[in-house]
């Protein structure tokens, strides 16, 4: 199967493509050049900094990008889409009050028939929604959470920097099925502060002849930017060009095409396992049920298989002051722990959560459960910690 990605930056995705220009085995590491001309960076000039985004589990470089030097930038990899390929946060702190951050990825399925989305729901699964356009993303998500920082509207427009930049790594691939859309809204205070934010939204449509094989799965993020209102239009340019400045790893693509092949391997092995399951052990009706949810999981997960390695996100933890980790956290829904001393991210909504050494956690509403109690996972010593 043709392999590919989809790379989200600035709540925008692309699909991936190969670094040919740059082969050299070192050329994957943090370091600092001057960019003489300005060139990608528009009026920027002076230092920049390449910075290597990487799997937490393998170590391996994804992705490098281009950010000014003075932009301290802070990364977390999430794998909240996938277990084995990261999407990425990331937190950018700036000069005269530049912050910059990005929200998690919601994805969701789309049914045209409403019985079989219904179905669907029956079977457990719960990110059924159809799609929202974006204004109405706009309007009823971001809008709310800039207001409560003061924030008021200013205008809202298509960024077709990005979608050019977007449509041509389509091109490349051969994903001109997929539909995406980048709108940017500007907002302003009464403290001389402006910001930007850009949602993106993707769709892929998936037809075929049964009701089951006609879906859309689409998924939307938000990128957020405020900065004085004098370096505002500096720092969008600045924000847009790291956005396009990205150079994968050609090793990374190698490692995610084994391993997607591996997985597409063992699905079909289990696939006709639980065929042979559904012959022997249920009658012809609930059989033909697990045959479509059978094929509609395959449908998915070929989707699911080129949707990898998502640059999206959030840094963890970092922010100026209290009020602006905060206001990260209400827009996630997270909230943050201290472990050992460090701060983690972990999902917002439970009473306890507890971590270990390897910073995996627990969320519990359970008020006697102990999980060093628990023979399921009481291999590791488990600490109690509470938000901050």
């Amino acid at each position: 199967m043709k392999a590919a990605k989809f790379l989200l930056v600035l709540s925008v995705i692309s699909l991936s493509v190969g670094c040919g220009n740059n082969s050299n085995e070192n050329s994957y590491e943090d370091g600092d050049y001057t960019e003489n001309s300005g060139g990608f960076f528009g009026s920027s000039k002076g230092n920049l900094k390449t910075f290597a985004f990487k799997d937490a589990k393998t170590g391996m470089v994804v992705y490098q990008k281009k950010f000014p030097a003075n932009w301290n930038v802070k990364v977390q990899p999430s794998y909240t889409l996938d277990q084995d390929f990261p999407s990425f946060l990331y937190n950018i702190q700036g000069e005269n009050g530049l912050m910059a951050f990005n929200s998690g990825i919601r994805q969701f399925i789309a049914y045209q028939d409403q019985q079989t989305a219904q179905m669907m729901q029956n079977y457990g699964m719960k990110n059924i929604n159809n799609v929202v356009p974006i204004q109405s993303i706009i309007q009823s998500e971001v809008t709310p959470n800039m207001q409560k920082e003061g924030f008021q509207l200013v205008t809202t427009y298509r960024e077709n920097s990005i979608l050019d930049y977007i449509n041509k790594k389509k091109a490349e691939k051969g994903f001109q099925q997929a539909q995406a859309d980048v709108v940017a809204a500007e907002w302003t205070n009464n403290a001389g502060k402006k910001a930007v934010t850009y949602v993106f939204q993707l769709v892929l449509p998936n037809h075929g002849a049964q009701a089951y094989e006609n879906f859309a799965i689409w998924n939307y993020a938000v990128d957020y930017m405020v900065t004085s209102e004098g370096d505002f239009e500096t720092d969008k340019s600045q924000f847009l060009a790291s956005a396009m400045s990205e150079e994968e790893n050609p090793q990374w693509e190698q490692y995610r095409a084994s391993v997607s092949q591996r997985r597409q391997q063992q699905q079909i092995a289990q696939h006709q396992q639980r065929m042979r399951n559904n012959q022997i052990a249920f009658e012809q009706h609930q059989n033909n049920m697990r045959q479509r949810s059978a094929a509609m999981d395959a449908s998915h997960q070929q989707f699911m298989d080129n949707l990898r390695g998502t640059s999206t996100s959030y840094g963890g933890g970092y922010s100026s002051d209290a009020s602006h980790n905060s206001f990260i956290n209400m827009i996630r829904e997270e909230e943050t722990v201290n472990y050992n001393g460090n701060s983690y991210q972990v999902d917002a909504g439970a009473d306890q959560y507890w971590m270990n050494s390897n910073n995996e956690y627990i969320m519990s509403n359970d008020a006697f459960y102990n999980p060093n109690a628990d023979n399921s996972v009481n291999n590791y010593d488990w600490q109690e910690v509470s938000p901050e």
